[in-house]
């Protein structure tokens, strides 16, 4: 459709420039004096001038229609492949978190011993730290506009901040259960303390949904697929 368009545009251009170089043949020899079709001719050229300017805007808007769509068809399945790894790493960020969170219930009901807590926060603290390790490097992908970037960045930004407070309180916590002070404490005061640092460190919610809702408009132009 847009080709055809484009076609149409320029037919009708020869048409008219056809028209206007037939006119001016006339004028030069029906005309009484040079100083009339001189006349004549520079407002067949005006004319023909913004024939061509008028002409322009509708080709100039096509060949930026089919530009913008092409960028957005493009990046469509860049982002699509991008934001699934993405929410895989959200997801293990969050099952991770629930494996911290379920092992202080168990020692706080007494489900689980001292020795058995402080074995499964080094292995959380292993799994948080190899997620950290493997994430933190990670760049939104080329291919995007730069608003599409940029908005991609800032969600790296917020869960690689997400990540960083989850990998300080998992820490804070095992260095408590590993101090000789904690071991001698009573269970009531080991609960507490666990309780603070829980509190004081716990993460504040992730919420990307305004960058993600930005980038799918964005990106919803034209519906997936290119149809």
């Amino acid at each position: 459709m847009e080709r055809d368009k484009m076609i149409q545009y320029k037919i009708l251009f020869l048409g008219i420039l056809l028209f206007f170089l037939a006119l001016s043949y006339f004028a030069y020899y029906y005309l009484p004096t040079k100083k009339i079709f001189f006349i004549f001719l520079a407002l067949i050229l005006s004319s023909l001038g913004m024939m061509c300017y008028l002409l322009k805007g509708p080709v100039d808007r096509q060949m930026r229609y089919k530009e913008s769509k092409m960028q957005v068809l493009t990046e469509q399945p860049i982002f699509a492949t991008w934001y699934e790894g993405y929410k895989k790493n959200l997801i293990a960020s969050d099952h991770i978190w629930s494996l911290y969170n379920d092992t202080l219930d168990d020692f706080s009901l007494q489900h689980i011993g001292l020795e058995i807590f402080r074995q499964r926060l080094i292995e959380i603290k292993k799994q948080e730290d190899e997620l950290v390790k493997r994430t933190r490097p990670l760049l939104p992908p080329g291919g995007l506009s730069d608003t599409n970037y940029k908005l991609c960045f800032s969600i790296l930004q917020k869960y690689n901040s997400f990540v960083a407070k989850e990998q300080r309180c998992i820490d804070l916590t095992l260095q408590a259960a590993k101090d000789s002070k904690f071991e001698k404490a009573s269970f009531p005061v080991q609960v507490a303390t666990l309780k603070k640092v829980r509190v004081l460190q716990n993460p504040i919610f992730l919420n990307t949904a305004a960058e993600v809702v930005a980038i799918r408009n964005n990106l919803e132009a034209y519906p997936f697929g290119g149809k």
